[in-house]
């Protein structure tokens, strides 16, 4: 999360703003762990009004101290109020009498400068609020500041005085102001048609903390879900809910992800924050009301699933769940009457309910208290049936001529209409024929679960064999045979043996015994707690990297190599500078390890992602490294890491790894190098 501070700089009438930074605000932004900018460090780097615009619109939270009259911080302030509605926080100083100057050349004591007065504010914004602070002491008001501005980025409330006048104004979205580089959209593209699961993984991870994180994080993770990467998607788009709890893009697809992995309470976290964060258009609301609906589908589901095919039909219409799902469905519809997909799941579940109550009237009607309100509810059935069916029909129908065939999944829907609602097979069967002819394995077998579950209840039989057989093998060609996956995937991290004539040894080349028996030992315990298969990844730097490679070969683990560079340069520039025979043992190892990837075909960063502070290609690789161990699914993920324990500049340090590791809730083991070789 990034803040900006906008105030004056150095002393002005009396009031040090330099030490207010330090002593009040900066604290305050550490707490919350808010990185924050003032325009004064932008003007170091140059490009002032460019970057200033950027940084203060894109801010999540905005510290405006307003003390004095000071023509930048209010231009910067109605900047930021005309096109942010929310999250600017607005300091002052407390009245005080500022220590009288001496007059120049007089050597005697200038007047005294006026005192600040708290009416002296300009007009349009005496009637915002403040939090007032004493300028000689800025630090007394910390805590008071603190809890402001985490109420502050809690709340959705208005704050701008423009918004607030003009209640109709929206907002202009983020990307407005921090489009994605052109060269960045272009690698993610390439990583997309490559099928590069691990290079999406370490983007993402790489836009974290420059001005457009949110954007560019926003753009992998809709390549993520698109792919199916559920995991990478899942990590990504709780780092943009991070940057906003209510980003609805972010809750809408968490909610399905959440959904996929069976985690059905965060979904209806997810979905009760765009119904209540006052932000979703009515699309958002229907597709959040049609995930809400989903969820209890699948809690309906799990009340008669393992019921025998006996006692199914019945346990299915007991279950409360089941017309719970037909409302939420059909409030999804109202919210969007040409949104298809909640119109036809509507009708589905309401088609189901009234089956089932045919097959089970006694158990209907012994839901009511008297047989005149059952009789009442069973009209009402038959109107909503109608009136749903003839809504859902005209839906169709209006899409189809305004799109044709060219959407698969309005031709799905119109076959599904079919089997709800028509006495003809036959015209069910062309139906799904048709649609089957646009459709992949993957969405074929979506569309044969649902059928599945009509099979299951043992309703619309004539019309679900007609489906079956006009969608065909709904799994299109046997699937390739996959290897059982990794139990646990092992990344290694550790320093190279030091150059000859390194100034401050670390790991001095007569350590490698040591170091290898304390490798070793950290291989072999975890490979005692891993009952299936295990993957070790490593660069392949001379000392650290090869021996862990050298290590899992005798352990008969197999493992993936990566390269910052291609193998000539990576050698030139890791294991050459080396003594002793480590470059044979590099050749030796990469001749014999079918998995070597290479990263990047030159040392020097170039383009988007030399914007990053501190980085370099050798902390890309380690990054790169994590993701390949992230993207493998496995159940258990380690790392070890062979380090001095020093804190290291910039991203992709072994610091750095051990967190994201940490995060992972992968098993760290530290593997101290100035304990193995004292």
């Amino acid at each position: 999360m990034r803040a900006f501070i906008i105030r004056p700089f150095g002393v002005k009438s009396g009031i040090d703003f330099e030490r207010v930074e330090r002593e009040l605000i900066a604290p305050a932004l550490d707490d919350l762990k808010v990185s924050g900018r003032t325009t004064g460090e932008i003007l170091e780097a140059g490009n002032i009004r460019t970057d200033m615009f950027q940084q203060l619109l894109v801010a999540d939270l905005v510290v405006a101290d307003i003390s004095t009259n000071n023509a930048n911080a209010f231009y910067e302030l109605g900047i930021r109020h005309a096109l942010r509605d929310r999250h600017t926080f607005l300091l002052r100083s407390r009245s005080k009498e500022p220590p009288a100057e001496a007059a120049p050349n007089s050597g005697q004591p200038a007047p005294p400068t006026k005192k600040i007065d708290p009416e002296e504010v300009p007009f349009d914004l005496r009637t915002d609020r403040y939090l007032a602070y004493n300028p000689d002491a800025p630090g007394d008001t910390l805590p008071q500041l603190i809890a402001g501005l985490r109420d502050t980025l809690a709340q959705e409330r208005k704050d701008s005085p423009v918004f607030l006048s003009l209640p109709g104004l929206k907002a202009p979205g983020l990307s407005q102001f921090t489009p994605v580089p052109q060269d960045f959209a272009d690698e993610v593209i390439r990583a997309v048609e490559n099928k590069q699961r691990s290079r999406l993984a370490l983007l993402a991870l790489e836009v974290m903390g420059l001005t457009w994180e949110r954007e560019g994080l926003r753009t992998i993770g809709r390549v993520q879900f698109k792919a199916k990467y559920t995991k990478e998607a899942r990590n990504t788009w709780e780092a943009v809910r991070k940057l906003d709890q209510n980003d609805t893009e972010a809750n809408l697809l968490l909610g399905t992800i959440y959904q996929q992995l069976n985690n059905i309470p965060d979904s209806n976290l997810c979905v009760n924050r765009v119904l209540n964060s006052g932000r979703a258009t009515t699309a958002d609301l229907a597709e959040a009301y049609a995930l809400k609906a989903r969820n209890q589908k699948q809690l309906w589901m799990q009340d008669w699933q393992d019921a025998s095919a006996e006692d199914r039909p019945l346990q299915a219409f007991s279950s409360p769940f089941l017309l719970d799902t037909y409302k939420s469905y059909s409030r999804a519809f109202e919210q969007d009457l040409n949104a298809f997909y909640p119109g036809i799941n509507a009708l589905a579940m309401l088609r189901v309910f009234s089956e089932l109550a045919k097959l089970f009237p006694d158990s209907w009607k012994s839901r009511f208290v008297e047989e005149a309100e059952w009789e009442l509810a069973a009209k009402q059935l038959e109107r909503d049936l109608q009136s749903i069916s003839a809504a859902v029909d005209y839906c169709i129908r209006a899409n189809q001529q305004r799109l044709g065939d060219s959407d698969q999944w309005l031709n799905v829907t119109y076959a599904d209409f079919l089997l709800l609602m028509s006495t003809r097979p036959g015209a069910v069967e062309y139906a799904y024929r048709t649609a089957a002819t646009h459709l992949d394995p993957m969405s074929k077998d979506s569309v044969r679960r649902q059928l599945d579950l009509y099979s299951a209840l043992g309703l619309f039989k004539d019309n679900t064999s007609a489906a079956y057989k006009g969608l065909g093998d709904a799994h299109g060609k046997p699937p390739a045979q996959k290897r059982d996956p990794w139990e646990r995937v092992v990344v290694f991290t550790g320093h190279r043996v030091d150059d000859p004539g390194s100034v401050e040894p670390r790991f001095p080349a007569g350590c490698e015994a040591r170091v290898r028996v304390e490798i070793k030992k950290a291989i072999t315990k975890l490979k005692q707690i891993t009952s299936g298969q295990m993957l070790g990844i490593a660069g392949a730097a001379s000392g650290g990297d090869i021996l862990f490679h050298e290590i899992c070969r005798e352990l008969d683990i197999p493992t993936k190599i990566c390269l910052a560079l291609p193998k000539d340069k990576y050698a030139a520039a890791s294991v050459q500078p080396s003594d002793g025979d480590w470059l044979q043992r590099f050749y030796k190892l990469i001749a014999q390890t079918p998995d070597v990837m290479i990263l990047s075909d030159t040392a020097t960063l170039q383009g988007w992602i030399s914007m990053k502070k501190d980085y370099s290609i050798w902390q890309r690789n380690n990054l790169w490294e994590l993701c390949q161990a992230m993207v493998e699914e496995a159940e258990q993920f380690s790392l070890i890491a062979l380090w001095d324990g020093k804190e290291g500049k910039g991203p992709g340090g072994t610091e750095h790894m051990v967190r994201i590791a940490n995060e992972q809730e992968a098993q760290v083991e530290i593997l101290d190098i100035k304990k193995i070789c004292v």
